[in-house]
This record gives C-alpha cells, sequence and structure tokens, in this order.
C-alpha cells in the first residue's frame, strides 16, 4: 500500500510511537515490545513504521500493527488518511475485544467463526478480526474475485 504522501507515513509513525508509550513501552523498548507481541512483526520492521521510513507496506503488515498496537481493524489507513486510530476498548497489545456470537448472526462467515467449537476463544478473535480487517480493504483472497470482475 503506497499510495499515501510521505508526510502520512510520518504521521502514522508518530501515532504508533504515541500508542506504544501509552501500552507501557518506553523510548527504548520497540524490541520488547516486539517480543511480547509474538515477534509478528521485528523490532526493525516497528522502527521503519514509527519513523516513516518506507510510503508502502503489505495489507497483512498493517493489520498486524493495528492489532500489535491495539487498534480496530483499519486505524492505520485512518491515519494514514489524516485521521484517528481508534483505539479497541479496554485492550493491550495483540488482545482482541470478546465475542458474542449473536453479534454476528447477520453474517454467515463471521457466525460460523465465532461459534466454531473447535477454535479456542483467541483464535476466534484473531480470526475474525483479520476477516474484518480483510473486508476494510476490499481484499481480493486469492485472485479469483478480481479476475472474475
Amino acid at each position: 500500500m503506497d499510495k499515501y504522501p510521505p508526510e502520512a507515513w510520518r504521521r502514522l509513525g508518530r501515532a504508533l510511537e504515541r500508542r506504544r508509550g501509552q501500552l507501557g513501552y518506553g523510548f527504548r523498548q520497540r524490541g520488547r515490545f516486539a517480543r511480547d507481541n509474538g515477534d509478528k512483526l521485528s523490532a526493525k520492521t516497528l522502527a521503519r513504521l514509527e519513523h516513516g521510513e518506507r510510503t508502502g507496506y503489505p495489507l497483512a503488515t498493517l493489520a498486524l500493527v493495528d492489532a500489535m498496537y491495539g487498534w480496530v481493524p483499519g486505524s492505520v489507513e485512518r491515519v494514514l488518511k489524516g485521521g484517528e486510530p481508534e483505539p479497541i476498548p479496554e485492550a493491550g497489545p495483540g488482545q482482541f475485544p470478546d465475542i458474542d456470537p449473536a453479534d454476528y448472526a447477520g453474517d454467515a462467515l463471521l457466525y460460523k467463526i465465532a461459534t466454531d467449537p473447535d477454535l479456542s476463544d483467541s483464535k476466534k478473535k484473531e480470526y475474525i478480526f483479520l476477516a474484518l480487517r480483510m473486508r476494510a480493504q476490499n481484499y481480493p483472497g486469492n485472485g479469483k474475485q478480481a479476475r472474475q470482475a
């Protein structure tokens, strides 16, 4: 995703640094932050993001950033567009809000995930979070939908 100017990425970097501080990680604790979040993204990648050094990342990376910094899906793009991120209420890094299957009764895919007895609660939350993020980005999946359109 490189459709935003360098200043937008620098603005995102400042927001990420502030958020990491809010989550209890100091100025030189980026490595600990990465480790505490399962090393899903390296401290080097986080540094590049926080310094606005690049102007494009894969959507999967941006979805991980939302999750690691405790933001709702789509917050990274909201900041890039000039808005503000939306923290997940009472969520720490890498945590997701509670799942209530009734919230997804009108959505067959999300309801199936929320009620799957073979998935742990943490996996349900992660899959729902990622599905919502992918929908927000109009993710084309494996490309079949894009070729058919």
